[in-house]
């Protein structure tokens, strides 16, 4: 009895999906450029249209990509720096960029000139499913490599997840977290314009694991202005958001809380938290404690501690028992040269003439005749004339 229902329910989700728009929406997000072409490629080789429909008045697509394009184009001309490579190359990769967006919208809007609301919001749907999965994955995944249930408390590995778990949370587009975010941002409110609050939990879920606190805040931004509205279920479930959101904050991500009241305080104040700790050279910042540091501190003395395992895991330690005695090393092996006493004679500039010089010179001054080419006398022939540069010995 159950089967044959959820067979129902697949050929039912199967036909009532655009199967080349969520294929389009998997490879087009993609943070690789190179997947971006191929997902144009397909489409249009899928639906082979390429009736834009600009006009000026009642324009099919907005005219401001092609206005960009014509704008970008006027720049150019102006600049006159036709000789200059690098700068064409950039121009054309701008154009190109602004053609990728157009040909990309036309089918988005081919997709809504064809189909039915119910087909466009099932294929929605699945797409953000799939990316839900992928986020499930990737917080799974840390959970199988950290061993710890709460990743987001997880201080080992130099802190590498700790605070930034939220950062490796990257969905379907492989893209940073941010992207993830603000894509379930708009499926949060989305899903709350349809009324499906089980997507939009499943959206407010994948939003609190990326652990973004701006776009958190213009959620919670967002159900103050439904207190405008008369939609009850919105004000509702946006409220659930920030219930939830707090409890985030103060149990799994506690660490959050501090950074976004560091950062709020620090864009209010136009100046940064000062550490309590008293500055003091003499005193590594991977020895001093987290308690004492600003954000920016604990960010360095991080990355500090990891520069330093890669340092003693790459440099090789020098045997020191094969070294002559009186060999200085450092506890790494790295042999420590003797500096030079720069107070020697040898290193300083004399003022007055050392005293075989001055012998050498009254020697020389006494013997005039005997020694014509050490010193010549005048009427002599010239320099050259005396023989080779090796018998000049003086002078």
């Amino acid at each position: 009895m159950t089967q044959k229902p959820i067979a129902f329910n697949l050929i039912k989700i199967k036909g009532s999906t655009d199967w080349k728009l969520l294929l389009f929406l998997v490879l087009f997000l993609d943070v690789k450029l190179a997947v971006k072409v191929v997902a144009l490629a397909a489409i249009y080789l899928l639906n082979f249209n390429f009736k834009f429909g600009f006009r000026l008045k009642g324009s099919r697509l907005p005219l401001f990509y092609p206005l960009i394009i014509v704008l970008a184009v006027i720049g150019y001309l102006l600049n006159g720096r036709y000789t200059n490579l690098n700068y064409n190359l950039v121009f054309i990769t701008g154009i190109g960029f602004w053609l990728v967006s157009i040909l990309a919208i036309h089918q988005i809007k081919l997709t809504v000139e064809r189909n039915t609301v119910a087909v466009i919001n099932q294929t929605t749907v699945i797409f953000f499913i799939i990316n839900t999965a992928v986020s499930l994955l990737n917080i799974g995944a840390i959970i199988v490599h950290t061993h710890a249930l709460n990743p987001f408390t997880y201080r080992g590995e130099y802190q590498k997840y700790f605070i930034s778990t939220g950062d490796f949370i990257k969905g379907l587009t492989f893209d940073s977290s941010i992207t993830n975010s603000v894509i379930n941002a708009f499926g949060v409110v989305y899903f709350l314009t349809r009324k499906n609050f089980l997507m939009t939990l499943v959206c407010m879920a994948v939003l609190l694991l990326t652990a973004s606190n701006f776009i958190n805040l213009l959620v919670i931004a967002l159900r103050g202005s439904c207190l405008f509205l008369k939609a009850t279920a919105i004000r509702k479930a946006l409220s659930l958001f920030a219930g939830v959101l707090v409890v985030f904050m103060a149990k799994i991500s506690p660490q959050n809380n501090d950074y976004a009241l560091n950062t709020i305080k620090t864009a209010l104040y136009k100046k940064p938290v000062i550490s309590p700790w008293l500055v003091d050279n003499t005193i590594r910042i991977t020895l001093r404690p987290d308690s004492t540091l600003t954000p920016e501190e604990k960010k360095e003395k991080i990355a500090t501690l990891y520069l330093d395992s890669l340092y003693k895991a790459h440099t090789p330690k020098i045997v020191t028992n094969t070294l002559p005695a009186g060999v200085v090393t450092t506890p790494t092996g790295k042999i420590i040269l003797p500096k030079p006493n720069l107070n020697l004679p040898g290193y300083q500039w004399l003022r007055s003439t050392p005293k075989e010089q001055t012998q050498l010179h009254d020697f020389v001054t006494a013997h005039e005749r005997e020694l014509p080419v050490s010193k010549p006398i005048h009427g002599a022939p010239p320099r050259e004339n005396y023989g080779d540069e090796t018998d000049l010995k003086f002078f």
